[in-house]
Formats: structure tokens, sequence, C-alpha cells
């Protein structure tokens, strides 16, 4: 169960219904994906967040100088890697032959729905132990993909699977034809909130092999969206934050630790439901190879 705290944040800004399941008036769900494409903000998001937390103006997204840039740095999960789908549709009891496509499809709006739970509640990325974050965070994704909601004990079973054997171990397609366009070009560089395995998995994926520095929050005991970890990484590769560029799928932590250090971010942000809060995004990672 989530805390109260957090329950009523949740209600009241359209993350969580009466049941703690995902509340159908934000533009995230599969369904209600109004204000696509547009500078509107979705219902449920404060006023002052847009101005006190979110720290740009609704408009046209900035431009990114390319000629300035010498550094680019990726997030991990969401972005280079994705969770193995067809084990979370089993770990859940789905037995569809179309389940693992349709958790994998939901995947950036459950994202938006945790930036929002961010937002509002101020918790940490990782929640708080008993407060039910990751039972939230999978039906919240099995909710956006039109599937049963997931009992705790089987949110449960998904962590601990993950413990067991990492879950992100699926490269993003994109991944590979970028980093060989950008190699030679410019330092490459990953800052990932992970648990201690993001090098491993990126080695098990032949990712590595393109990056100086893989910075994982576990390691350096600091997180996102703390400036402070990307300064690990600018500091490993003699890079000056004004020459970066970060590029990640989370709003709550990517676009605003990136912004909080100094450096250029770029959201991940296929389904264009955060057009509206005037950040540089795109709609998929092959788009940067028109940039850089």
């Amino acid at each position: 169960m989530l805390s109260d705290l957090t329950r009523k944040a949740s209600k009241e800004y359209g993350v969580l219904d009466e049941d703690n399941q995902v509340a159908r008036r934000d533009p995230a769900h599969r369904g209600g994906q109004r204000g696509y494409g547009s500078q509107r903000r979705p219902h449920g998001l404060r006023a002052d967040l847009q101005e006190e937390d979110l720290r740009v103006a609704a408009g046209s997204p900035p431009s990114v100088p390319p000629g300035d840039i010498d550094t680019i740095l990726f997030d991990a999960g969401g972005t280079l890697v994705f969770p193995d789908c067809s084990r979370v549709a089993n770990l859940i009891g789905c037995k569809g032959e179309d389940c693992a496509g349709r958790l994998a499809e939901s995947w950036y709006r459950t994202i938006y729905a945790y930036d929002e739970l961010l937002l509002v509640t101020g918790k940490d990325w990782r929640g708080s132990p008993g407060d039910g974050m990751w039972t939230w965070f999978w039906n919240r994704m099995a909710e956006a993909a039109g599937l049963p909601p997931v009992s705790e004990e089987a949110a449960a079973d998904i962590v601990e699977s993950n413990r067991a054997s990492n879950l992100w171990d699926q490269a993003n397609p994109d991944a590979e034809p970028l980093l060989a366009h950008l190699a030679g070009r410019y330092r490459l560089g990953v800052v990932s909130n992970s648990d201690g395995t993001v090098a491993a998995t990126l080695s098990k994926l032949g990712l590595d092999r393109w990056f100086s520095v893989i910075v994982d929050s576990e390691v350096v005991g600091v997180s996102k969206p703390d400036p402070g970890i990307f300064r690990h990484a600018l500091e490993a590769l003699d890079s000056e934050p004004e020459r970066t560029v970060y590029v990640g799928d989370s709003y709550a932590l990517d676009v605003r630790g990136a912004s909080n250090a100094g450096v250029h971010p770029i959201l991940l942000d296929p389904h264009g439901l955060h057009r509206y809060r005037g950040v540089p995004c795109i709609q998929a990672l092959s788009e940067l190879k028109q940039l850089f």
C-alpha cells in the first residue's frame, strides 16, 4: 500500500484512483491520450509545478547547438535498454500471445505517470520500504496495456526476479547504430539510476564498448535528479556541462537532473506526452543522427 501522503497526493493530481489503480484522467492512460502534440498542460499537473519544478516555459522546444557539444551521456533503462516484457508477462500470469508486446508498448505512458508521481510527492525514485511503489508501477504498466491488475505478490515476484537476473536486458534496436555513428566524434558515457548492475548489463549486450564511463547510482552513492551523479561522469570524461547533452526517458529524473547539473537535456518521448513542457524531445534514438 502507498503511504497516506502519497495516496492523497496521487489521487489529487490524477495519478491513482480510489483503489490505488491508475486514474483514467491523465493523458498517459491508454484510450485517454488527449493533449498529444499540444502545448497544453495535461489535467492533473499542478500549475505551480510547471513554474517551480519544470523550470521551462511551455512553447516550442529549445534547440541544442550541436556544434558546441563534445560529450553525449545516456540514461540506461528506457533509453538504451528495456525490461524483458515476456518475463514480466509470465510473472503476472498473462498468457496471451500479445501480452509482452502490449506491456512493451505501455512503457513510456507508464514512465509519464511515474514522473508525475515523483513530481507530486517528491519521493525517491525507488520509493520507500513498504510504500508499494513497485506494486503501483507494475499495475500502472499493466493498466496502460489494458491488462488485469497486478497483485502485490506478482509485483514482489518481478522485483525478486530482477534481483536474480537483471530484467532490463533488452537492447533498444536503435542504440547500436546510433552509438556507432557517434563514436570517435563525441565522448560517450552512461549515467543511470540502477542497482549496481548496469555496467554488467551493457557488457552482456555488447553496448559497453562504446562508452568511456558508466556511472551507476548504486556504485557512486548518488542518484538522479541529484546533479552530483552527472559530475561523476563529467569528471571522468574531462567534459564541461555546457558542452554536454544527456538523453533519457524520464522528465522527473533525467531532464531535471541534467538541467540541475548544467547539462543540456534531450527527452526520449515517442508519444509526445511531454511536448507541453518545452524541453527538447525526440521520438526515437535514431533521430539523434540528424542532430549530431
